[in-house]
């Protein structure tokens, strides 16, 4: 077999990410600081609101007229 080794570690590391993948390892914990769940929100609101509200005035357009 050529380079036997190197196709062992490209094996192993399929299998790592693959179990990472499937959560059967847990060692990537996520930390946030202090104010990243406001700012989750806030992107979240910024990022959603003008399509809400563009629907929300087609709505109210067709309704009205």
């Amino acid at each position: 077999m050529l380079l036997p080794g190197k196709l062992d570690r490209a094996l192993k590391f399929s299998k790592e990410q693959r179990e990472l993948r499937e959560g059967n390892i847990t060692d990537r914990e996520v930390k946030l600081e202090k104010l990243d769940g406001l700012a989750l929100m806030l992107s979240a609101l910024l990022t959603f609101m003008p399509v809400i509200l563009v629907l929300l005035g087609i709505a109210l357009f067709c309704l009205y007229s």
